[in-house]
């Protein structure tokens, strides 16, 4: 359904559920002033029932009770006979010896209420920002003490120092609360941000020229496109391969796919963000999947990028800021291979000419049924149950192109 309406100016506020964790937290709101008066008239109000309750002698009780004091005849006088209360608006007949009907004014007694407390609620001035973060913060003016001040509304990783609520007229009584709306950082782990996750991703790069030897020692710049097909999307990339067989990849903007949606399992916004930069390098030894002799013509490079997450913080630490490190590992064919000789680096012609075969796709062992059971090097899979039944995906997908199989 509908959430909660949006907390802008005019509406009125109370003291939330982290009021207590801001710095130099006091009673600016005058919760203090209010519970004193509160008590003083809830004091009253036990006073006068007692007073009511309490038994009077008789013969002595005033005129709100029901015995009066009567003269040596047993019968009221007559000033006391114009000063007679019941409890009814109406005229009454009441007849006497003589017949003559006596016309009596009759009037209600009017029970005094006591007014209420006003609650110490507060009217939101406007929207305000906090620690650089637009739009979760509130300036509040409170009633009951004139001050002002700006207040969490889900700032600092989702704290709440006032709630939004709606009362009667008088301000003395809350007729409805409103629940605190989702924040930032519980809709972008609502998405899978902040925990661990495994993406398969495709670099391609454009050919570069074709040249045996570089005479100087400098690196080489060319472009291509890093595939995610998990957010289904190609990324734009600059890349820089280095003398020591190490590739350095720029995300610079998005070919194809969202640009403005479904990247929060990664930024931890809608929107893509560029300039994410992964410096990955050869390793000494495999540590993966392709490690058979079948996979042996493959490189294995290893590298991370680690960015601070623009628009969420941490809510544990008080609003800190949010740190994300990614990992990427990357195979590449030996056959066309960067290797560092005197004078410069040898970049193999089959490098630059012809591109370089993927390694070659394996299953995912994260997102198989459970009656399939996986090969060590996850080439092949076999069923456990007598069904026969069961899917299993693959490590990588396609986002564009056309693939095909030979079996």
């Amino acid at each position: 359904g509908e959430g909660p309406p949006l907390l802008k100016e005019g509406c009125s506020v109370m003291r939330g559920p982290d009021w207590d964790k801001r710095v130099n937290a006091n009673n600016e709101d005058g919760r203090d002033l209010y519970e004193k008066e509160k008590l003083s008239k809830d004091a009253e109000k036990l006073s006068a029932v007692d007073q009511a309750s309490s038994p009077q002698p008789e013969g002595e009780r005033g005129s709100d009770g029901i015995d009066n004091e009567r003269d040596s005849g047993g019968t009221a006088s007559a000033p006391e006979q114009d000063a007679i209360e019941v409890f009814a608006d109406a005229s009454l007949t009441i007849p006497n010896t003589n017949s003559t009907p006596l016309e009596v004014s009759l009037f209600r007694k009017k029970k005094k209420k006591t007014a209420g407390t006003k609650l110490p609620l507060g009217t939101v001035l406007s929207i305000e920002s906090w620690n650089g973060i637009p739009g979760v913060a509130r300036r509040v003016r409170w009633n009951l003490t004139g001050q002002e001040g700006v207040y969490r509304y889900g700032g600092d990783g989702g704290h709440f120092d006032i709630i939004h609520v709606e009362t009667n007229d008088k301000k003395t009584r809350v007729k409805k609360r409103y629940p605190n709306p989702e924040s930032a950082e519980q809709c972008a782990a609502r998405y899978g941000f902040g925990r661990g996750r495994t993406c398969n991703v495709l670099l391609r790069l454009r050919r570069c020229p074709e040249r045996e030897v570089c005479t100087s020692d400098a690196d080489l710049d060319c472009i291509g496109v890093l595939e995610w097909p998990d957010f289904g999307a190609g990324i734009l990339v600059e890349c820089t391969l280095h003398t020591d067989g190490a590739i350095t990849i720029r995300e610079k903007s998005v070919l194809y796919g969202s640009k403005d949606s479904g990247w929060e399992a990664r930024f931890g916004q809608p929107s893509f963000v560029p300039g994410s930069v992964f410096v990955i390098s050869p390793t000494q030894a495999p540590t993966s999947t392709y490690q058979d002799d079948t996979n042996s013509a493959y490189d294995e490079l290893l590298g991370s990028d680690s960015f601070l997450v623009k628009s969420l913080r941490n809510r544990e630490d008080g609003g800190g800021r949010l740190r994300v490190t990614s990992e990427m590992r990357l195979f590449r064919s030996k056959r066309g291979s960067i290797t560092r000789q005197e004078g410069g680096i040898n970049i193999d012609s089959s490098f630059a000419s012809t591109s370089s075969p993927p390694p070659p796709i394996c299953f995912d062992s994260n997102f198989h049924a459970p009656s399939i059971s996986l090969s060590k090097d996850k080439r092949t899979v076999t069923c456990t149950t007598s069904d026969g039944r069961g899917t299993v995906f693959g490590n990588v997908g396609f986002t564009k192109g056309v693939h095909y199989w030979e079996v």
